[in-house]
């Protein structure tokens, strides 16, 4: 476990934006004068789901035929919620919020993962609190998202260190009032992601402490689609995606970083320093699945849900579009 006062990471972004190789998949054959197929995708403000942003900058979806158009969500938690109300056609979301859909029965699909990172939520404690171990978060108040990637780290975190979660007193919220009330000094602790920790040590400074488990809980953002959206333009989306993914270069790649810090109002430092912390290849893997699996356990063990059982989490995977694209992309046991 690491403790630190949110130390910044000392090393620069290396990103580069490229199309990814093996991609052997021809690309659609667009007239110019054929009409772009209208696509509505809901995207979480957060890093993880540059991709998107750096696809609809760089012009990759109209090159795909598509008309995207992007509505932005202050988590991925409302971004699913809009997909399962037919109000868009595709979202991303955060692996969390897919196992909540799944477990309420709800109908979707699970194209592909297009970032994780290890280390994107923390725990956040105020200084005044005297909190200074994990620990000794027995019986306060801890505040966090609820059915998000934020509450599935809570109760792993809790568990790393000897608690349970009846051992402290939950408080549930959306993030930004959990943020704000941190902030405020309503709330005394929180599990936060990026970039509300970020804005947070911003603003505070040393009046927060923040615990760190890198390697504690992957977090992944995924891109999910309608059952009704046509398999072709499943393709066309995967493709634009593929193409448009940071990757480690050799070089800082001004391009992202700057769309990035513009698109979420960052300082571009800040996005060096958020985006450093990701993987950003588009895939669709066996660890997404395992992982969803345990979620699915836990919001049952938890109460969480109605559910008595976990549903067949392979049976939301659709591997074609992927595997239509780059088969080595998909690593998925069938």
């Amino acid at each position: 476990m690491k403790r630190s006062r949110y130390a910044r990471i000392a090393i620069a972004v290396l990103l580069v934006v490229a199309v990814a190789p093996g991609c052997d998949a021809p690309g659609p054959q667009l007239d110019g004068d054929a009409e772009l197929i209208p696509l509505t995708i809901a995207v979480s403000r957060e890093c993880l789901a540059a991709t998107v942003f750096i696809a609809e900058e760089r012009g990759a979806f109209a090159a795909e035929g598509l008309d995207v158009t992007v509505v932005e969500y202050a988590s991925s938690q409302p971004c699913m919620e809009a997909l399962l109300a037919g109000e868009v056609d595709a979202a991303t979301s955060a692996d969390t919020p897919i196992v909540f859909a799944a477990l309420d029965g709800a109908r979707f699909d699970v194209l592909a993962t297009i970032a994780s990172s290890d280390n994107d939520i923390k725990v956040v404690v105020r200084a005044d609190r005297e909190i200074d171990d994990p620990r000794e978060l027995r019986g306060r108040c801890v505040a966090t998202a609820p059915r998000t990637a934020a509450h599935a780290f809570l109760a792993t975190f809790l568990s790393r260190h000897g608690l349970l979660a009846e051992d402290v007193n939950l408080c549930l919220e959306p993030f930004d009032v959990v943020a704000e009330g941190l902030a405020s000094g309503q709330f005394g602790a929180a599990a936060l992601r990026e970039p509300f920790v970020g804005e947070l040590v911003e603003s505070l400074g040393d009046e927060l402490i923040v615990f760190e488990e890198p390697g504690l809980q992957l977090k992944t953002m995924n891109v999910c689609v309608s059952p009704e959206l046509d398999p072709a333009v499943r393709v066309r989306l995967m493709r634009a995606l593929v193409a448009s993914e940071p990757a480690t270069g050799a070089e800082v790649c001004d391009e992202a970083v700057a769309i990035i810090a513009e698109r979420l109002g960052f300082d571009p430092e800040d996005a060096c320093e958020t985006l450093c912390v990701g993987e950003y290849r588009v895939r669709i893997d066996q660890a997404l699945l395992l992982a969803l699996e345990d979620q699915a356990r836990w919001a049952i063990a938890s109460g969480l849900t109605d559910a008595e059982r976990t549903p067949d989490l392979l049976e939301r995977f659709d591997l074609g579009p992927l595997d239509a694209v780059d088969p080595y992309r998909v690593e998925v046991i069938r």
